[in-house]
């Protein structure tokens, strides 16, 4: 050994033996993270474990056993039920933190950039980031929130903070950047859900209203200091609120004083990673682990423009196409045990591989996500999950069930104090002057209002095939001046949108539509080789609706050409002495009625000679607010709130479907109809004018449920509090009394006003 070492000199020696130190304390501190790993695996398994025991009561089950009774015991869990219909109708509030890693430095921006996908780079002070982290092959090795508190300071929100510190030194340079964990200085409460917004405005010192999702601001409770962020795992309206550890005390009792009027709930965590989320589509890593981002349908958070580890391997995935893709499935066998990892198998091959399945209070689903080769199936086929020996039935579908418009994240639905949530509703009904002359004015006379609905124009030699793909109906066979009323479906045969369109020239359409930017995403996806183009031109046409038995005599004042003689559903062209418009026959309050489309900049125009032609006629400029409620409901014409998640034949609307055509869901929908539906959606009356009855509140009969109740208003003209529930017609049908929520009510066909429709017919 002496012989080997006096080859060397004595500066060679001492680099040798730095060298060896640095080894030796890498060593060390590689046995130590090790050891802390092994420490975190225990902690998880020991929480796992109890909280299967607490579950279950029985922690010694074989894997099988546990898995079916875990199953059907959540579909049953009442705590866990009332956890997951707190937070979706109105708040519940939990403190579970996720591992927070800062970082710092003039090399931070850069550094983050480098090691995420997301352009983090661009991100403001303020700003976050849900993007993901990717090995060499472009795989998913962690999924994060990236917080910029600072210019040059940012909050990494992790699970795994020790294997993202271990990635973030392999791949650090020479930037200018530190990292450190501040978990334990750092308490998050999560207020997730529809009152969440009046709750922390109850008793923060800043308003949060203006605060925007992936937002996180400085506010206070007093004098003592917290960060607000928006941001949620839930699918509701919701925010975080980061503290010191040693004001979260002070922090939970503001959440619970103020919370009290609105229902608040703390819930645990088990519907954080189960229904909620799941519900909604989103992704935890034992879904996303080893996949790309193309793969979980994440390519719009990869920012091609820039380097970041992975990229060279993930653009020849671009380039090539993904192979495979997480989807959903729906089963309807209840009871069936599924576990992660079980096969999919399509026509008989084995397609993929399960990776969560689970109960969807909110859906009334058993739901799952798979991961599905490209090659062997797609979203729509009918599908087999392996299960210990078993073969149950499944359909793959998209991975959202949930909002898929995004209405309550973005906070369309904001719940009031919770002991006046109905009892507002039926007085303003009951008592509201201004709602009941609208109403009547309606009814009795002429009233107009400008709503316009998105509309998007569609133009191309396809226009007419394509939409009769994207819809049930027989668009192409509508002749030019005619409208279809119409739905659009999903793989799952579930109405998705419900739409007007407009055939207004030989190779242009008009699609009248509340959710244009989620219809145009939709009609991305399925868009193939078709010569079509679609845009919204919604700012470029204004809309006055004109409904009521003097509709037509005021329109003939106005107009150059008479419409005595226009149809039901269709659409011409005329003038307003030199104004060009169009005229649409149609509406949604149960009476004679017609649209005016015009160009803004000749809105006020119609307008005043609206107001002229109509006075004689006891015409009424009226609010949107009947319009949504008592006019159409009295009618038993339906909102998307009515329908989401129903399939057209559980809703009445099987005369809308041409069977003789292909359309997007037409293979699941087929299969509803040959096996038959059970649900239906009926109305209800009640007599009781003080009677409370929530939207989502469950119909039961002898205490067992029937089904949901979908809306709840006051109909000026039947003089009733009416409603709609979606109900299993196996079980009650028209004519019974039933208990929704915890009133009687009586089911009934679902049109209270005008049921051979003389009034629309002039």
């Amino acid at each position: 050994m002496a012989d080997e070492l006096s080859k060397y000199t004595t500066q060679e020696l001492e680099v040798f033996s730095g060298r060896l130190r640095e080894l030796s304390t890498e060593l060390e501190g590689f046995s130590k993270r090790l050891l802390d790993l092994m420490m975190d695996a225990m902690k998880i398994g020991m929480h796992m474990a109890a909280a299967e025991s607490a579950v279950r009561g029985q922690a010694d089950e074989v894997v099988y056993e546990a898995t079916a009774k875990e199953v059907v015991y959540r579909r049953e869990n009442s705590a866990a039920r009332l956890d997951h219909e707190a937070v979706r109708s109105a708040a519940g509030y939990y403190d579970f933190t996720h591992k927070l890693l800062e970082v710092t430095g003039m090399g931070a921006r850069s550094f983050l950039n480098r090691m995420f996908v997301a352009p983090i780079a661009k991100a403001k002070v303020g700003q976050a980031k849900y993007t993901t982290m990717l090995n060499g092959n472009g795989e998913i090795i962690d999924d994060v929130i990236v917080f910029r508190i600072e210019e040059d300071k940012y909050w990494v929100s992790t699970l795994y903070i020790h294997e993202l510190i271990a990635w973030f030194d392999a791949h650090r340079t020479l930037e200018d950047v530190s990292y450190r964990e501040i978990t334990r200085t750092t308490a998050m409460y999560a207020v997730q859900g529809p009152a969440s917004r009046t709750i922390l405005n109850g008793f923060l010192n800043e308003d949060v209203s203006g605060l925007k999702q992936f937002e996180i601001r400085d506010n206070a409770i007093g004098s003592t200091k917290v960060k607000i962020a928006r941001s949620g795992y839930t699918g509701e309206l919701g925010y975080e609120i980061y503290c010191n550890p040693d004001d979260s005390e002070l922090v939970e009792r503001a959440l619970e004083k103020t919370g009290a009027a609105h229902g608040i709930r703390k819930i645990t965590t088990d519907v954080i990673v189960t229904s909620l989320p799941r519900e909604k589509g989103y992704v935890l890593m034992s879904d996303i682990g080893g996949l790309n981002p193309l793969e979980c349908g994440f390519d719009w958070s990869v920012d091609w423009s820039k380097d970041f580890v992975g990229k060279s391997a993930l653009e020849k995935v671009r380039a090539r196409g993904a192979d495979r893709a997480l989807v959903g499935f729906t089963v309807e066998e209840e009871g069936a045990a599924i576990e992660p990892g079980c096969d999919v198998l399509v026509n008989g091959v084995k397609a993929g591989k399960v990776t969560v399945f689970t109960y969807g209070y909110t859906v009334k689903k058993f739901i799952g996500f798979a991961v599905i080769e490209k090659k062997k199936a797609k979203i729509g086929d009918a599908a087999v999950i392996s299960s210990h020996g078993r073969q149950i039935p499944a359909v793959l579908t998209e991975r959202i069930w949930y909002d898929p418009r995004n209405m309550r994240i973005k906070g369309g639905a904001e719940a009031s104090p919770k002991q006046e949530t109905v009892r507002n509703v039926v007085s303003r009904r009951t008592t509201n002057t201004e709602a009941r002359l609208d109403h009547e004015t309606v009814r009795n006379a002429v009233g107009y209002y400008d709503f316009t609905h998105k509309l998007l124009e569609v133009t191309g030699a396809d226009a007419g095939s394509f939409l009769d793909k994207m819809f049930v109906a027989s668009i192409g066979k509508a002749k030019v001046g005619q409208a279809k009323y119409t739905t659009m479906l999903n793989e799952c045969g579930d109405i998705i949108d419900d739409v007007i369109v407009f055939r207004v020239e030989d190779r242009k359409y008009w699609v009248s539509t509340l959710y244009i930017h989620e219809l145009i995403s939709w009609f991305d996806v399925h868009r193939e080789s078709e010569q079509v183009s679609y845009k919204e031109i919604t700012g470029m046409t204004t809309m006055y609706a004109v409904q009521g038995p003097n509709s037509r005599k005021v329109l003939n004042q106005m107009l150059a050409h008479d419409i005595s003689d226009q149809k039901y559903f269709t659409i011409v062209n005329n003038q307003i002495d030199h104004i060009p418009v169009k005229i649409a026959r149609s509406g949604y309050t149960g009476e004679l009625g017609y649209e005016i489309y015009c160009s803004p900049a000749d809105a006020a125009a119609v307008e005043e000679k609206l107001e002229t032609c109509g006075r004689e006629y006891g015409i009424r400029k009226i609010t949107t607010d009947v319009i949504v409620t008592s006019l159409p409901r009295e009618k038993g014409f339906v909102l998307m709130s009515d329908l989401e998640g129903c399939n057209p034949l559980e809703v009445g609307f099987g005369w809308a479907v041409d069977w003789n055509k292909d359309f997007v869901g037409k293979a699941a929908l087929e299969r509803a109809r040959s096996r038959g539906v059970t649900r239906s959606l009926l109305g209800f009356v009640m007599e009781d004018k003080a009677a409370e009855v929530p939207v989502g509140a469950d119909v039961t009969v002898n205490g067992r449920p029937v089904g949901t109740v979908t809306m709840y208003t006051y109909g000026y003209t039947v003089e009733k509090n009416i409603g709609f529930a979606l109900v299993d017609h196996t079980r009650v049908q028209a004519g019974d009394t039933v208990q929704a929520g915890s009133v009687s009510v009586t089911l009934t066909e679902r049109m209270f006003y005008d049921p051979d429709n003389h009034r629309m017919h002039g």
